[in-house]
């Protein structure tokens, strides 16, 4: 599996923050607002601690899944 959330700046489009959530599967509000960074969006999200953990897990094992 591809996935470059752990990569992302913190200025990338919101959106682009979305797709990578996505792609792990997780089901998070698509961002309304096109100027939005993806810092800004996430935060706005208040995710508890706990799947903020689990989406940094999940990105951990998506990334060590991925061949070089």
């Amino acid at each position: 599996m591809d996935n470059q959330l752990l990569n992302l700046p913190a200025d990338a489009p919101a959106h682009q923050a979305w797709l990578e959530l996505w792609r792990l599967g997780f089901s998070i509000p698509h961002p309304t607002d096109t100027q939005q960074t993806a810092a800004q969006w996430l935060t706005a999200l208040a995710l508890t601690d706990s799947l903020l953990k689990k989406i940094y897990l999940t990105a951990i094992e998506a990334q060590e899944g991925q061949t070089v």
